[in-house]
């Protein structure tokens, strides 16, 4: 796998999967939506018809899926080629990649002007391409368009709004994003959509950070350039049992990757801020994530994962090293004990 040095003081020593321009004779629809997907089928249909219910036609958009070498049974080909006749493209990756790469290939593979990666639980609401081209018409300097996105569960059924707590933009163009956007990852991965031109300059995705990846990105892609906010939901974002937020707590090794890809970020990103501001988004930053883990504590705890809750109290100690989160850490290792010594 060849790679891209990102320019930058601290990003030009880390190598990115390389992203090579198109040939001139490749024809170029305006849009590229490409939906990785891994041993997941029960959703895909509706992903997939999502699209197709707002074509615009080939002219204008390639579809295709990316299977990251799914279990043959799943027949995953066939359930394509079923859903989207010739009209969706398919590709199957020779051989089992991290899902990082797996996202890196729909890139590479993509030969639209703007590159849409829809995730294979997800699905887009109607109007999405109309107003987000509308809305790169209007604003051809954005490196990446977001939207809201409103939450589903597996049963398809709406559970709330999701709205960025951001301050209002009236035009929808953020010109310094990274202040805001180094605090919290509050963009929607699959509401993303980028400029091809712009994963030629700065490279993929992360190949070996895992909680944070989309993050990275869309930091890298902040210093670029402005980015383009628009301000109505425009995709359904799936939460269920297999989505991957909900298996980031099942191990400690999970646990610890978590949070150690979560320290790369403002590691990473604090010394492109202004230097009065590094120091206090860096302080932000660590509490904002110490609560998190307090929270993620008191959820394992009410479940009597002793030992995960622990987990979670060392990083918050660690993150943010308080007097309540000290206490915090005796008490949770007291409650494993107890459970260590009754079983």
């Amino acid at each position: 796998m060849s790679t891209t040095n990102l320019p930058g003081d601290i990003l030009n020593t880390m190598r990115y999967p390389t992203i090579d321009p198109l040939p001139d004779t490749v024809r170029r629809p305006f849009w590229s939506v490409m939906i990785p997907t891994h041993n997941r089928v029960n959703y895909l249909e509706k992903t997939i018809k999502s699209v197709l219910d707002q074509d615009p036609g080939q002219d204008c958009m390639q579809i295709e899926v990316i299977d990251n070498f799914s279990s043959p049974e799943l027949n995953v080909a066939e359930l394509v080629r079923e859903i989207g006749d010739s009209r969706v493209l398919y590709y199957r990756q020779p051989h089992l990649v991290d899902f990082q790469e797996n996202w890196s290939t729909c890139i590479r593979r993509s030969v639209g002007r703007y590159v849409h990666i829809l995730h294979d639980d997800d699905r887009v609401l109607p109007g999405f391409y109309k107003v987000y081209q509308q809305f790169i018409d209007q604003h051809p300097e954005v490196k990446l368009v977001f939207s809201q996105a409103i939450h589903i569960d597996d049963r398809d059924q709406q559970t709330s709004l999701y709205k960025p707590a951001i301050p209002d933009f009236p035009n929808g163009v953020i010109d310094m994003a990274l202040p805001l956007l180094v605090q919290e990852n509050f963009i929607y991965s699959t509401s993303v959509v980028v400029p091809r031109e712009i994963y030629e300059k700065i490279g993929g995705f992360h190949p070996s950070v895992m909680h944070t990846v989309d993050w990275d990105m869309w930091l890298r892609i902040s210093l670029e350039g402005p980015i383009g906010y628009v301000q109505q939901p425009l995709l359904a974002y799936r939460i269920h049992s297999k989505s991957g937020s909900y298996s980031q707590n099942n191990t400690v090794e999970l646990i610890d990757k978590k949070y150690e890809d979560i320290c790369y970020i403002i590691n990473t990103y604090q010394d492109y801020l202004p230097p009065p501001l590094r120091r206090a988004t860096a302080k932000h930053f660590m509490r904002s994530f110490a609560i998190s883990a307090n929270t993620q504590m008191k959820y394992l705890l009410k479940h009597r994962k002793y030992l995960l809750a622990s987990h979670h109290a060392q990083w918050s100690k660690k993150m943010y090293p308080s007097s309540i989160n000290r206490s915090r850490l005796w008490w949770y290792n007291l409650c494993y004990f107890r459970e260590d010594t009754l079983t």
